[in-house]
């Protein structure tokens, strides 16, 4: 690997330097987001039968307040 590299001319040497870290940095990156959005996803799949929850406690009262008022009217 190192006599393939040494014998490589300076122009493909300063590319392989370069780009060789450059990608690596880049897959990390994209590794990091794709975890970072698992992860939010996964904060929102938990929180979302807790708003769901409160969404039809609050109907329910709703209902029955409006239900409770009607009969009271009529």
């Amino acid at each position: 690997m190192i006599r393939w590299f040494s014998d490589l001319p300076i122009e493909r040497k300063l590319r392989v330097v370069i780009m060789v870290p450059a990608m690596a940095a880049f897959g990390i990156a994209l590794a990091m987001h794709v975890a970072t959005n698992l992860l939010h996803l996964r904060a929102d799949l938990l929180r979302r039968p807790l708003a769901v929850d409160d969404l039809e406690r609050w109907h329910t009262d709703w209902l029955h307040s409006t239900l409770g008022q009607a009969a009271s009217v009529a």
